[in-house]
């Protein structure tokens, strides 16, 4: 998990960090970095006007969890999966090779949520975890339709779609990396998961 605190000067503060799969690269993100379509991606940049350059980005990640908390300028990053990782392309097939399956698309995020969860009670979290546990699969269930539509486009290569959903539910695919992100208001924070698309797509 990637803690980060976004203080007055913009500082980055780097807690442990805790991956569910192998080595992540972290980068902190500079103008240098500012043509990358990284906000896209696994990143922590809570003041999005402007340059990337002031947050982090887990370069490495395929998929990952961010709990965003806005008020505070900070946020955690779970990562999932990397690249090269067998059990993401098994994820990533679930959800792309049958973009029309409602079904086995909400169970594979939802098998992935349940991963997020036991990794926040293995390494301790301020968030209400029942709260968590109880509220996103509802949401997921009451937007499976749009969430499902944000999964066409990007299969489709219909990068820049987004489609707003109930209870503020909001999903998106990268302009410029084709990522699929699902962002979600619970327990006073943002919740979002990213999952990158197949190559190619």
């Amino acid at each position: 998990m990637v803690s980060r605190n976004g203080g007055g000067e913009g500082e980055l503060r780097q807690g442990n960090i805790h991956a569910l799969a192998g080595l992540i690269a972290l980068v902190c993100l500079t103008p240098a970095y500012a043509e990358n379509p990284s906000r896209e991606k696994c990143t922590c940049d809570l003041q999005a006007d402007g340059q990337p350059d002031n947050g982090a980005w887990v370069q490495n990640a395929t998929s990952c969890w961010s709990t965003e908390i806005v008020e505070r300028q900070w946020c955690d990053i779970v990562v999932q999966s990397l690249e090269g990782d067998v059990q993401q392309q098994s994820v990533i097939l679930k959800m792309f090779s049958r973009p029309d399956d409602v079904t086995a698309m909400t169970t594979a995020i939802e098998s992935r949520f349940s991963e997020f969860v036991a990794a926040l009670e293995r390494q301790g979290t301020p968030l209400d975890v029942a709260v968590i546990s109880k509220e996103v699969p509802e949401l997921l269930a009451d937007n499976a339709d749009v969430i499902n539509e944000c999964l066409n486009a990007a299969v489709s290569g219909k990068r820049g779609s987004n489609a707003k959903g109930l209870r503020g539910l909001w999903c998106s695919v990268g302009e410029s990396s084709g990522w699929l992100r699902i962002e979600m208001p619970v327990a006073d924070v943002r919740l979002v998961y990213l999952v990158a698309p197949l190559r190619g797509s």
